[in-house]
């Protein structure tokens, strides 16, 4: 996470440089797309809280193996409430601004119209930065699963094998065959 600490002050220099720059009566026009992203936003992550722990068999894991994918799974989890947070402290921001209007809004002073801003586009631009490291987080957890399977599978397939030929050499031992004497002949040199 705290690689993720260079993002959130780049989003908090884009952030002031937004509220020094941006008229607060021009955000008025964006709200409505941005109240539906962030509703996206929140749905995507109530779809992705409500997954649960990934469907294996979990008895052909080891036991370090289903610690870390379970492990895993629930830093995910905690990181989607942190996304949801931040999601709905920016509706919660939007909804405020706009109980305003335009013209009520242009009457407060102007370090309160860029506080304004800056809250509003810090608390967008985070959820959005956290929204691309939950992401990436996802992709994480389906790399290391698609890891912890194919180990499976290929313990399975190495102890099946393994069993196959316990069968067959045990087979071998019981039909009592014995090699034949075959003569040998040393080749001149």
């Amino acid at each position: 996470m705290r690689k993720l600490l260079p993002i959130f002050v780049v989003g908090l220099v884009l952030a002031v440089f937004i509220a020094l720059e941006v008229d607060i009566s021009r955000l008025y026009r964006i709200f409505q797309p941005v109240v539906v992203c962030l509703s996206i936003m929140a749905a995507a992550i109530f779809v992705r809280l409500n997954r649960g722990l990934p469907t294996l068999e979990w008895k052909s894991l080891t036991p370090e193996q289903r610690i870390k994918i379970t492990s895993a799974v629930l830093g995910l989890a905690k990181d989607y409430v942190i996304g949801l947070i931040l999601t709905f402290t920016s509706i919660a921001l939007l909804v405020i601004l706009s109980a305003v209007t335009p013209e009520e809004i242009m009457a407060f002073s102007k370090g309160y119209r860029i506080a304004a801003i800056f809250s509003f586009s810090a608390s967008l631009l985070f959820s959005l930065i956290w929204m691309a490291y939950v992401i990436w987080r996802d992709y994480d957890i389906v790399r290391l699963q698609k890891t912890i399977i194919d180990a499976a599978a290929d313990r399975e397939t190495r102890e099946s094998n393994n069993q196959e030929a316990l069968k067959k050499r045990e087979a071998m031992k019981a039909s009592g065959l014995k090699s034949p004497n075959v003569p040998t002949t040393n080749w001149p040199e």
